[in-house]
Parts: C-alpha cells; sequence; structure tokens
C-alpha cells in the first residue's frame, strides 16, 4: 500500500513539534543560563580528576565517588567562603560585630541599677515601651538577617543545582557524545572536529584559571589577615576575607589579575595613614602590602603560575576581553561565559569559517591559524 502521500504532512507536524520543543528548551536553558554555565565549569575542573579514577573504578562509581569526595566539599567551601565574606560586609554594614553576646548584652546589664532601672526591670514592668523603644534596632538587625539568609540560601541553590549538572557530565557526558555522534553526526565529521576541539580548549581555560584563581585567593587571605595582625589600627584592612575571595575572583581577568582589588585598597590605606594620626611613618605598611601583593599576587601568578597551569593559551588579549566583557553584559557568570563564547568563535574561524567563505566542502581539518586554539586530534 502506498503511504507517501500521507508522509509529507506527517514530517510538517513532527518537525514543528521539535521546533515547539527546541524553543521551550531554549527558553528555559536562558533561564537557568548562569547554572548551567557554572555547572560546565565546575565539570571540566573535577573532570581530570575523574578520569583519574575512572581508571579504577566504574564510570557510574567514579563520577560518583568524584561527586561525594570532590565537587560537594567544593560547593562547601566556597559557600562558606562567601558565608564569611557576607558576616564580614554585614558587620562593616551594622557598625558593630553581630554576635550573640552584642545582642543580649543590653538585657543583662545589671550596671544601670544605680542611676536609672535596668533593661530587664524595664521588660517586667513597661514591657510596651521597651519593645517600642527598641523596634528600629531590632527590625535592622532582623532586615540584616533575612538578607543575608536568602541571599546564602540563593547561592547555596545555584551552587547545589550547578553541581548537579557537573554530576550529570561526569556520569553520562561520555555515553551523550557516543549517542550524538552515533545518530546525529558521523565520527571524524566536521562537527565531530568542532566539539573536540572545543572541549580541548575549554578544559585548558578553564582548568588553568581555577587552579590560579584558587591559588590566588589563598595566597590574598593569608596576605590580607597577616597585614592585619602586624599593622597598626589606624591602617589595618577591613574584610580581608571578603576582599581576599574578591582578589581571586579579580585574577580571572589576564592582565589585570588582582590589581582590581590590592590597588584601591592599598591607596585607601595610604589615606587612611595619613588622615588618621597625621603619621607619614604609617604608610610604610600600606606601601609594604603594595610591594608584597604586587609580587606574590601580580606578577607571580602571570609569569609563572598561569602559563605553568594553562599550558597552551587562547590569544591573551582576547581573553581578557571575553572576561570583561562576558561579566559586563552577562553579570556574574559571564565569567565563566565569556571564554566559552570566545572559544567557540576561535574554532568556528579555524575550522568551519575559511571554508565557508571559500565556497569549498567542510572538513574535520583546521583550515585557520593553527597557533590559535587547541587542534581536533584524533578520535577519542
Amino acid at each position: 500500500m502506498d503511504l507517501e502521500p500521507a508522509r509529507a504532512p506527517d514530517r510538517l507536524a513532527w518537525w514543528l513539534a521539535v521546533g515547539a520543543l527546541a524553543a521551550l528548551l531554549a527558553f528555559v536553558v536562558l533561564d537557568v543560563l548562569g547554572t548551567l554555565v557554572l555547572g560546565l565549569f565546575i565539570y571540566y575542573v573535577v573532570r581530570p580528576l575523574n578520569d583519574r579514577v575512572d581508571r579504577h573504578l566504574a564510570s557510574d562509581t567514579a563520577a560518583t565517588v568524584t561527586f561525594l569526595v570532590v565537587i560537594l566539599p567544593l560547593v562547601a567551601a566556597v559557600g562558606y567562603v562567601v558565608l564569611v565574606a557576607a558576616r564580614e560586609l554585614l558587620a562593616v554594614f551594622a557598625g558593630r560585630s553581630l554576635t550573640v553576646s552584642s545582642l543580649l548584652a543590653p538585657y543583662l546589664d545589671s550596671s544601670l541599677a544605680g542611676s536609672r532601672r535596668s533593661v530587664v526591670q524595664t521588660a517586667l514592668n513597661e514591657p510596651v515601651a521597651l519593645v517600642t523603644s527598641n523596634a528600629d534596632a531590632a527590625r535592622r538587625v532582623a532586615e540584616a538577617v533575612l538578607a543575608l539568609a536568602g541571599a546564602a540560601s540563593g547561592i547555596l541553590f545555584v551552587l547545589l543545582v550547578a553541581a548537579a549538572v557537573a554530576y550529570f557530565l561526569l556520569q553520562d557526558g561520555d555515553r551523550l557524545y557516543r549517542w550524538s555522534r552515533e545518530y546525529l553526526f558521523a565520527e571524524e565529521s566536521t562537527l565531530d572536529a568542532f566539539l573536540r576541539a572545543v572541549d580541548r580548549d575549554l578544559e585548558t581555560v578553564y582548568l588553568g584559571n581555577v587552579f590560579t584563581v584558587a591559588l590566588v585567593a589563598v595566597g590574598a587571605a593569608v596576605v590580607y589577615n597577616g597585614y592585619n595582625l602586624v599593622a597598626p589600627a589606624a591602617v589595618q584592612m577591613p574584610i580581608p576575607t571578603a576582599l581576599a575571595l574578591a582578589t581571586g575572583l579579580a585574577s580571572f581577568v589576564p592582565i589585570v589579575v588582582g590589581k582590581l582589588v590590592y590597588v584601591p585598597l592599598t591607596g585607601l590605606l595610604g589615606v587612611s595613614a595619613l588622615q588618621g594620626q597625621g603619621d607619614a611613618s604609617l604608610l610604610v605598611y600600606p606601601v609594604a602590602l603594595f610591594l608584597v601583593a604586587l609580587l606574590l599576587l601580580d606578577i607571580l601568578p602571570q609569569t609563572v603560575v598561569r602559563p605553568y597551569l594553562a599550558g597552551r593559551e587562547l590569544h591573551t588579549g582576547a581573553t581578557m576581553l571575553s572576561y570583561i566583557l562576558g561579566a559586563t553584559v552577562f553579570g556574574w557568570y559571564g565569567i565563566f561565559l565569556g571564554p566559552l563564547v570566545l572559544v567557540l568563535v576561535v574554532q568556528t574561524s579555524r575550522i568551519v569559517l575559511p571554508e565557508l567563505v571559500r565556497g569549498r566542502e567542510l572538513t574535520p581539518e583546521v583550515s585557520g591559524p593553527s597557533s590559535l586554539g587547541s587542534d581536533p586530534g584524533g578520535p577519542e
């Protein structure tokens, strides 16, 4: 029986259904793009370790071990650092340290019994007046605590979802790639070569930079907190842990590195040294901090750490622009999305664009600059 006339409408309907599903999927991806890109970043960071574990265990078991031993502790460590930084910021904005003892001190103060009634006595005799007089302070504290709790829960949720994305890629990424190569595109095709080259570039960029960021952040924490231990109170820096985290994050940007933090920081400390007590000798502390930060948090990461860890890099200027423009256009997750866009553009210009411009048949061979980006290599 001839069914050919009925197939065309069926195919059109199916294509419309596929298009609708693709549009829905694109909507979902765009709504959680930051979390997905962060998960991709975590995946590339822990994949080399997972590959080592995979040599001794089954693939599913290796992914689970990597998730429990590496990813979850990593998320917990990042969450803890963010909470410590937020606590320091909250203490600065509140103007004091929000500890349990400081909150309960007014209600336990018995030294006021002579000249005026204690807070405890006021609470017993005039509870309404006590609540009214302290309502504004209690409201500010409650708002600050709620804001901190909301921000912390939001960050924790994003980190956990990103960790789940990384776990899925570790466990099923290879299977998904093999399925796509079997049913969607051929092995050794142009798309296959393009994906392999992108994969290698992303691992190089992400893994090299995350080690640089981690080392700079730890070094900055040691330098800043050590500085506060020896510096007089007039030139001590506030929130050293938060500033150390910011210095580490700033090192994502090549060339700029920690200058975004330690240059204005030491400048402000120098102004404080001159204005606070008028003692110019205090300038030795910010100057020493600047020199140490320049050596340990700037020159050393740029000249030794990043080249050693990153291996073959993309163009330094283009990488710098990808971080800056990514963060400017997309916000916090642009730090991870910018390099992804750069890698896609670079590999498109090397493998696909020259053949399209010349009107030639697409091949898996590299036709663009061979010195820029990773080569596809053989099948994996």
